[in-house]
């Protein structure tokens, strides 16, 4: 049942630095924890959710960051890279989603959906000619991903020492526009 009611992305910037990490990290751990040998994902977090990290990027031209809003709540992340190669598509033409991240208790209520409606229009309105991204190919996203208009492009393999070897494989998916 769609519950998502209205969905807004709310551009990162320093007075919601907080929201974005907080949001981050608790989307990360509620779906991703397990994929941790030693149940401690702080390579990922490090890299992704601190006030340093987001700081830089916010410097770049290169990336948008939002704080994804459902009904006012704070309840999910997106980041993407607005110029970035797969294959044979140039920088020109591709656009990476990065990071799209709901909290758990808004999973499966039509505001993924949404997000990738939003990321849709924002890769057109750039001129892309595709949208890809990684998930997990022993996560539950797949069929998320193929219901929008997604397609297994290729796989690669994570790269932290600490993930469980059995959960390093992912998919590349790509959307043609």
């Amino acid at each position: 049942m769609n519950m998502s009611g209205i969905i807004s992305m709310v551009a990162l910037e320093k007075d919601n630095l907080t929201i974005y990490i907080e949001i981050g990290k608790k989307s990360y751990v509620q779906h991703y924890l397990d994929f941790w040998a030693d149940g401690n994902p702080s390579p990922y977090i490090n890299e992704s959710f601190t006030e340093e990290v987001l700081e830089k990027e916010l410097m770049k031209n290169d990336s948008a960051l939002f704080v994804i809003y459902s009904n006012n709540t704070p309840v999910g992340i997106l980041k993407i890279i607005i110029d970035k190669a797969l294959g044979t598509y140039s920088k020109k033409d591709a656009l990476l989603l990065q990071k799209l991240y709901l909290l758990a208790e808004n999973s499966g209520k039509g505001v993924g959906s949404k997000v990738l409606g939003f990321v849709e229009d924002f890769a057109r309105k750039r001129h892309k000619k595709i949208i890809w991204l990684d998930t997990m190919v022993k996560g539950k996203a797949i069929p998320f991903y193929k219901k929008n208009g997604y397609e297994i492009h290729s796989k690669k393999q994570l790269h932290y020492k600490n993930i469980k070897d059995e959960k390093r494989e992912m998919y590349v998916m790509v959307k043609v526009l």
